[in-house]
Order: structure tokens, then C-alpha cells, then sequence
């Protein structure tokens, strides 16, 4: 008896070893691995940043091969903790092998032209923004069951000048009316969203964001207010090209709610912001049968009626559902 007692107390730190393994398996296979396009922009640098805040192992996808301002938001020793993918998002295969090949659970799909460049040059610009988001989503469909949710960013772009709308605030149902190539980018993005959902059932979230400011935002035409700022710092004068009254998105924040949106999928969060997602899921589904109509007009708009706003998109109510 007492032999088997010593037995015992010698198996006991083996077990115990064994068990912390057994723990750390477990969670390395319930890891979650999100992929990042246009990871070395402004917004996706801020979104690298959270996630590293929240000791996740993030897979940054762009073109560009200087991470300057990653490091400068994210750190220095950021490729140590980030896996580097050089890619171009019109290639749709190379986006298939990187979710393949690293075991992407979820896409955070920023890669972009802004205006400037898609007024410049309108074809690359419609191959980045339009075909590069139905290649992601193709990605996300190359592997069923693998991808969780797929969030992009649209853009308050999608509407067009005040004159052509009611005064006040935008109904939830208004019409887009892009003045710009990159507006219409956006509008066919956010169709494609929803075509996937319907054949495909991908889910995915999308955000029109208006004015983005803080470090790191250094180009295209909301980018004034940043750039403004930073004029008055170093004592140089800066004149913003438009005026009116407007709404300003701190940059963290709006990464922030793209993280939020790729891992919980369907609660919601609120925030200051004049950010507005599509929401497409078995909750929808669930809600809709609840208030048919309601629901449907505000998250599945398409359902209710033709050529209204897929995305809900409401000045009045300045909530983030994600």
C-alpha cells in the first residue's frame, strides 16, 4: 500500500505536466487567426495594433513592402509578431493560399484606393476596390466553414451631394447616389456582400465611415483635418480645401469597431461614431421572422424594396452595432 502511495507522489508532476499540455493544446487550437488586407494603411495599421493588444497573432496582407507606418503605430519590434504577407489583392488565388495556408478564421478586408488615386485611374482603381473584394470573399468561399465573418469598409461616399436629398438627417433607406468613381466602388462592394450572404451564406459586416482623423491618416481627401492638425503642431499654416460642418472619427476608435465586428458577429456595441454595418447572419434571420418588416427595411434592406441602402446607414442614430 504504501509502495503504491510513492507511485503516486512520482506520477504526480508527469501528470501534472501532462495536463498543463493537454490546456495549452486546447487553446492554441481554439486560436483564432484574423487576416488583415491593406494592413500597412492607416486604418489597417491601428487595427494590427489591437490586435497585438489583445495577444493575437494578426496575418498582415498588402502590397506594399515598407511597413513605416505599422511600426509607428504598432511598434517597432511589429514584425515579430506579425506574419508579413506580400500580395496583390486582385490576385484572387494568392488571397485563397494565404487563408489556406495559415488558417484564417476571419478577414478584415481594408485594402483600398482612395479618391484620389480612382479618379487618377479609374480602371485600377474599380480592379483594386471592386475585384479585390470579391476576391476576398471568393477566399472566404474557397474554404467552407474555415471563415467565420468577412468585415469590410464601405464609405459615406456611397451618398452623393446634400442637394439631392430631404433636408436633415439620412433616412435609414436612402438611396445611394455616389459623385465619385470611388463611391461607386463602395456601392458594388456592398452589393457583393450581400450576394454572397444570399448564395454563399458568408457573413460579413460592412461600415461607412465619413471623416477618419488622428496619426497615420496622410492621404486622400478627409485626410485635411489630420493633416490640419499636424500643421498647427509644427507651426505651419494649412488651409483645409472644403468647409461645412461635418463628423470626426478618431482613427483608433474606427479600428476598434472593425475588431469588435470580426469577433463577435452579431452583439452590439455602441459608440460615437457615425458608423453604421451591414449585419448578415442567423440572427437576421431570427429577428426577421420576429418583425418581418421592421427588420427587414433596417438590416436586409433589399428584402423591403429595391435600390434601398444595404448598409444602415443613419445620421440620427449614431450606433455601432457590430
Amino acid at each position: 500500500m504504501v509502495r503504491g502511495l510513492e507511485v503516486l507522489r512520482d506520477r504526480r508532476p508527469r501528470l501534472a505536466e501532462e495536463a498543463l499540455a493537454r490546456k495549452h493544446s486546447a487553446i492554441i487550437i481554439r486560436r483564432v487567426t484574423t487576416l488583415v488586407t491593406g494592413a500597412f494603411g492607416c486604418i489597417g495599421a491601428w487595427v494590427i495594433r489591437g490586435l497585438l493588444a489583445a495577444d493575437e497573432s494578426p496575418v498582415a496582407f498588402d502590397f506594399a513592402d515598407d511597413p513605416w507606418r505599422l511600426e509607428m503605430i504598432a511598434g517597432p519590434d511589429v514584425g515579430d509578431r506579425v506574419t508579413f504577407v506580400r500580395g496583390d489583392i486582385a490576385e484572387r488565388d494568392a488571397l485563397v493560399k494565404v487563408v489556406g495556408d495559415h488558417g484564417v478564421h476571419r478577414i478584415i478586408h481594408l485594402a483600398a484606393w482612395q479618391v484620389p488615386l480612382c479618379r487618377q485611374d479609374p480602371s485600377r482603381g474599380a480592379l483594386i476596390n471592386v475585384v479585390g473584394t470579391a476576391n476576398v470573399f471568393e477566399a472566404a468561399r474557397a474554404h467552407p466553414g474555415q471563415i467565420r465573418r468577412v468585415v469590410y469598409v464601405s464609405s459615406a461616399g456611397v451618398f452623393g451631394p446634400p442637394h439631392l436629398y430631404p433636408a436633415g438627417p439620412l433616412a435609414d433607406d436612402a438611396p445611394p447616389r455616389p459623385a465619385t468613381h470611388y463611391g461607386v466602388y463602395k456601392v458594388a462592394n456592398e452589393e457583393t456582400a450581400r450576394i454572397y450572404w444570399e448564395e454563399h451564406r458568408i457573413p460579413s459586416s460592412g461600415f461607412r465611415p465619413l471623416s477618419v482623423y488622428g496619426p497615420g491618416r496622410d492621404f486622400g481627401v478627409t485626410a485635411a483635418p489630420t493633416l490640419a492638425m499636424k500643421a498647427a503642431v509644427l507651426g505651419r499654416p494649412f488651409q483645409i480645401p472644403y468647409g461645412g460642418r461635418t463628423d470626426l472619427i478618431f482613427v483608433e476608435v474606427r479600428g476598434r469597431c472593425r475588431r469588435s465586428a470580426a469577433r463577435r458577429g452579431g452583439r452590439r456595441v455602441r459608440r460615437r461614431a457615425r458608423l453604421q454595418p451591414a449585419r448578415r447572419g442567423r440572427r437576421d434571420r431570427r429577428r426577421r421572422q420576429a418583425d418581418p418588416r421592421g427588420v427587414a427595411r433596417r438590416q436586409r434592406p433589399h428584402l423591403a424594396q429595391r435600390g434601398a441602402d444595404p448598409v444602415r446607414g443613419s445620421a440620427r442614430r449614431r450606433a455601432l452595432s457590430a
